[in-house]
């Protein structure tokens, strides 16, 4: 879906790069951020119900083909509920993937979607659209939806909804492998789902901790339970205070716009099952063999000096202190081998053999040329990644970022230092 992708950056949406679901069911993660983050605990506290109790209208719209309901046969206490239209458009209307006057039906559905949306533009209002329909065994069919999705938010976007409204797509895990499919971006990308929130801007004016928050929360190990957690604040509008860390931690969870979760959060402190963890090991042993006297280091070592040096501020890198290896990290072996079920991991692991791909990072030290306004030596420390794959090449990948600073700093990475920290131009002319 290039378009919205597209759509999406240029107009700001938060898009949560390590998105991790809490289980192999779609419809069990739907099920838990749709209750809050609260899973089965509160079986009356949907996040329409929040929004009802404020006095906003509601609308749900579900695709209904051959599964189950994600609602079920649920009576629920909504002013708009589609699920019967569909039902009834696809056992007598539908034709494959289009309707009888020959509209593709879930562009219609879109449509129907924006159409409510802005009819009540001006209203406390709560939607949500799910679709399934086309995409449950045939992944590509995603691309039909891309051009009609970004149009309607664009239209959306053209009648001021943007400024009043919080927008959140949400995806279920990536494309599935159609074949014995042995690639490493295929073991990660059916494990990948998509979350992207906007929110309008006076909101973030006004709440400018949780828009820090969600600047942090980008780049951070987010779960399920902390997407319900995060939406039930926006149904809400209940922002009072951020829960304590204790509470946090027997949780697994917390609001993104109230909690900037820790750098090295891990899949068990989220509560997020090993076999679905997508965060990588670092193998400390293979770490330990490439010290500062091996080849391998210094050959990344110079390439990273290289590079961080063509940033006219910087000059000089040497070896970071505590430091001294090479880091080796890769995806656990459960995700590598495709496992999504616990029980199958004992006989899996009989076969499993490496898919040959790791991650290698080098820390190293930076100093900037010196100030007069210096009171102290000026050092970061720079992280470098490379990818080495299963013919042993080894390519770096990303930028150099920084990972510690001794002076105050607001860059993430070695690129941005010079304007915003060495000279301190925090607005480009």
């Amino acid at each position: 879906m290039l378009r919205t992708a597209k759509f999406l950056d240029d107009n700001d949406f938060f898009t949560f790069n390590m998105y991790n679901e809490m289980s192999d069911d779609p419809e069990e993660n739907l099920w838990n951020i749709l209750k809050g983050g609260e899973g089965e605990a509160n079986n009356d506290a949907f996040l329409w119900d929040a929004m009802k109790d404020r006095q906003c209208l509601t609308y749900l719209s579900e695709e209904i083909g051959d599964f189950p309901s994600l609602l079920r046969n649920m009576s629920l206490n909504v002013e708009h509920d589609l699920r019967p239209f569909y039902s009834y458009n696809r056992q007598t209307t539908s034709r494959g993937h289009c309707t009888a006057d020959g509209k593709v039906d879930f562009h219609e559905h879109i449509e129907n979607w924006r159409n409510a949306l802005l009819h009540v533009k001006k209203r406390c209002h709560f939607s949500m659209h799910y679709m399934k329909t086309h995409t449950k065994h045939r992944s590509e069919h995603l691309s039909l939806i891309d051009t009609e999705l970004r149009m309607s938010l664009e239209a959306l976007k053209e009648d001021g909804l943007f400024e009043n409204t919080a927008f959140v797509l949400l995806s279920s895990r990536g494309n599935p492998l159609q074949v014995e499919d042995e690639l490493f971006t295929a073991r990660v990308e059916e494990r990948s789902p998509l979350l992207s929130v906007k929110l309008p801007e006076k909101f973030l004016r006004k709440h400018y901790y949780s828009k820090l928050y969600l600047d942090i929360n980008v780049n951070r190990l987010v779960s399920t339970r902390d997407v319900g957690m995060t939406l039930m604040d926006i149904a809400k509008m209940d922002f009072g205070g951020a829960p304590a860390s204790k509470q946090v931690d027997e949780l697994g969870g917390a609001s993104l716009l109230q909690v900037a979760h820790a750098v090295y959060r891990s899949c068990d402190d989220a509560k997020i099952p090993p076999r679905l963890c997508l965060c990588m090991d670092e193998k400390t042993l293979l770490s330990k063999r490439y010290t500062n006297e091996t080849a391998e280091f210094r050959q990344l070592f110079e390439y990273s000096k290289t590079e961080i040096l063509k940033n006219e501020c910087l000059q000089n890198v040497t070896e970071a202190p505590q430091h001294h290896t090479l880091n080796i990290l890769s995806l656990n072996a459960m995700v590598q081998q495709g496992v999504r079920q616990e029980n199958d991991w004992k006989e899996a692991r009989l076969i499993h053999h490496d898919l040959g791909m790791s991650y290698v990072d080098i820390v190293v030290m930076v100093y900037p040329v010196p100030r007069s306004a210096d009171i102290q030596t000026v050092k970061f420390t720079a992280q470098v990644r490379f990818r080495k794959g299963a013919k042993e090449e080894i390519e770096p990948i990303g930028v150099p970022f920084i990972s510690w600073v001794n002076q105050r700093c607001h860059a993430r990475r070695v690129d941005q230092y010079c304007e915003m920290c060495h000279y301190n131009n925090l607005i480009s002319p």
